[in-house]
């Protein structure tokens, strides 16, 4: 029997996909994906970063509606330094690239 193995791309994109569309109370899993994702893309050196999903992304989301970012408050009438852009928002909704 051969061996198989997947990309880690593949990975990634399929945790994004999990990142995006789970439901909202369903936080410990995103939590766990993060701390299992995180270190297959460091060590394999694919780690690029991520983003704070908004509400534009979660409309696309087919069970979430919790943002990880507030959108808004990127507007002029917030102040950059300001925390109000992480108000009541869930830090597990994230994209990595």
């Amino acid at each position: 029997m051969s061996r198989k193995t997947v990309s880690v791309e593949m990975i990634k994109n399929q945790v994004n996909e999990m990142l995006l569309h789970g439901m909202d109370d369903d936080q410990r899993t995103r939590e766990a994906l993060i701390a299992l994702i995180e270190p297959i893309l460091m060590d394999s050196g694919n780690y690029s970063g991520f983003r704070f999903l908004g509400k534009t992304d979660m409309e696309k989301s087919k069970n979430g509606t919790t943002v990880g970012i507030n959108q808004t408050a990127w507007d002029s009438t917030y102040d950059k330094d300001s925390k109000a852009q992480f108000n009541n928002t869930d830090h597990t909704r994230v994209k990595y690239f």
